[in-house]
């Protein structure tokens, strides 16, 4: 009996740990570029304390469903709001540096948590010239409330990542609260992109005969 106790115990350990850390753990994402931020901040007394889980994929990678995987990185994003905040989750952002290029931005439901299909979905997504944006509540579709997560949030980019800001609210003001990866292209590439730009003027300007 005391075998089965201790057994059972180990599951619910175990099952517990997992709640967060799937995307920090993949093995299929690039070394360095995947972990969990731990943000806690207080809005005016209302404290909102969330694990951010990320994975940056190189194209083939990526173990779920999102257009262009097979030829651009994929950038995943899962939020869980511990259950000790005292509000929800209405916004989240990734900043951007132009020229980021970033596509298919939404959110994948076959990876991440087990019964991800229970997290809570974006109700709109966009991509601003500074950021990469998920939005929950706010009028719109449901908040990510105390001891919810989110589905995964994703997109896709031909470029490799940096670090940049991250920003949530729970309905005030957005609040950068740290770094997560985004893409940005390397600078050898601009480098290139640079000298094609010159030779592009120069025959444009080289006189005809």
């Amino acid at each position: 009996m005391r075998k089965v106790i201790l057994v059972l115990s180990f599951v619910l350990i175990c099952a517990a740990s997992t709640e967060a850390g799937l995307l920090a753990g993949d093995g299929n994402a690039i070394a360095g570029w995947q972990g969990t931020l731990d943000v806690t901040y207080d809005d005016g007394g209302d404290v909102l304390h969330a694990l951010l889980d990320y994975a940056v994929f190189l194209p083939t990678q990526y173990p779920g469903d999102v257009a262009d995987m097979d030829s651009q990185y994929v950038y995943a994003y899962q939020l869980f709001i511990e259950s000790d905040a005292t509000v929800a989750l209405t916004f989240f952002s990734i900043g951007l540096d132009s020229p980021a290029s970033v596509f298919n931005i939404g959110e994948d439901v076959s990876v991440g948590q087990p019964g991800e299909l229970s997290g809570v979905s974006p109700a709109l997504v966009a991509i601003g010239s500074s950021s990469a944006q998920w939005l929950f509540g706010w009028g719109v579709g449901a908040e990510i409330d105390p001891g919810e997560h989110s589905t995964v949030l994703v997109f896709t980019s031909p470029y490799g990542p940096v670090w940049d800001t991250t920003t949530m609210a729970n309905g005030g003001f957005p609040t950068p609260v740290g770094l997560l990866p985004s893409p940005l292209p390397e600078p050898a590439t601009m480098s290139l992109l640079g000298l094609g730009s010159l030779w592009c003027l120069a025959r444009r300007r080289r006189p005809r005969k």
